[in-house]
């Protein structure tokens, strides 16, 4: 099953004011069933806006996303060879999260010889597809909720197919297994398949590092077992109180951008002694 990896988490009732129809994103899901907290400080409790850091993955992976939007759209003829695929990129740069000018200009370096073997191998290709939706938002309203999903890329094959294309910017690798345990894209197919009902629905993912892809289609069992999941955390969302939540200590602490509130929790602390983490959560000193 999808969530497996994911069954670490308790929950309460939400307060009132927010006892309404909830937005739920793959981005929201993954927060959620990876840590409560953090789900928390980003999504419920203000105060976990000003503790937020820019990544420079994040601007790496948003500048190679934009530019791929470019390549792959017959809106912009002038971004079709390397070379103008180049000229973009070094266009509309983000720069936010880069602790100095050397690491941002390795980062280009590397860019620039992701993006040149992308679109040397895609002109090498030949696809019996071509794109139908570009970064394109796809939304279902359920009765409690509402579910939606950014797609990188669907294309529409001659016998009727849809690929559901996702880049993936920080990998080097990927299996059949990555694509069928990925969440996003499990959430993917399941809005595609809201659309088209009648449709053959695949998702893939490729990391452009390196090129290496893989696919898998959910069967209709596995649809709608995943369905039922959603629904599942949806409640448990749904159900989650925010000001009875006391966080846990858990390994993606270390690097999380609200362990600065977390670690005022003096159970967060003790716990992260007998865990055994307390050095790597409280470097030098207790904050």
């Amino acid at each position: 099953m999808v969530f497996s990896k994911y069954n670490n988490f308790s929950v309460g009732t939400l307060k009132e004011e927010i006892m309404k129809k909830i937005l739920l994103s793959p981005t929201k899901i993954v927060t959620f069933l990876a840590c409560r907290d953090k789900f928390k400080w980003t999504y419920l409790d203000k105060r976990g806006k000003w503790f937020l850091r820019a990544k420079h993955y994040y601007s790496f992976g948003t500048t190679l996303h934009r530019v791929l939007e470019k390549y792959h759209s017959e809106k912009y003829p002038e971004v079709k060879t390397a070379e103008q695929v180049l000229s973009d990129m070094e266009q509309n740069w983000l720069s936010a999260g880069y602790s100095c000018s050397q690491e941002m200009e390795e980062a280009m370096m590397e860019a620039r010889e992701i993006l040149t073997n992308y679109v040397t191998k895609q002109q090498e290709r030949i696809r019996d597809a071509v794109p139908l939706y570009l970064e394109k938002q796809f939304k279902h309203e359920y009765d409690d909720f509402n579910l939606i999903g950014r797609v990188d890329r669907v294309d529409k094959h001659s016998d009727g197919m849809l690929e559901i294309i996702d880049y993936k910017t920080g990998r080097d690798t990927v299996s059949e297994e990555d694509v069928k345990e990925d969440v996003s894209m499990s959430i993917y197919q399941l809005l595609l398949r809201k659309l088209y009902p009648e449709s053959k629905i695949m998702a893939t993912i490729i990391a452009v590092k390196t090129g290496d892809e893989a696919s898998y289609s959910l069967n209709t069992d596995e649809m709608n077992e995943f369905e039922n999941d959603i629904k599942f955390i949806a409640n448990e969302i749904f159900k989650f109180n925010p000001e009875k939540s006391e966080p846990e200590p858990k390994p993606l602490c270390e690097n999380c951008d609200f362990k600065r509130l977390c670690i005022k929790y003096p159970s967060f602390v003790e716990k992260a002694s007998l865990n055994g983490i307390k050095d790597k959560l409280l470097p030098g000193k207790q904050i």
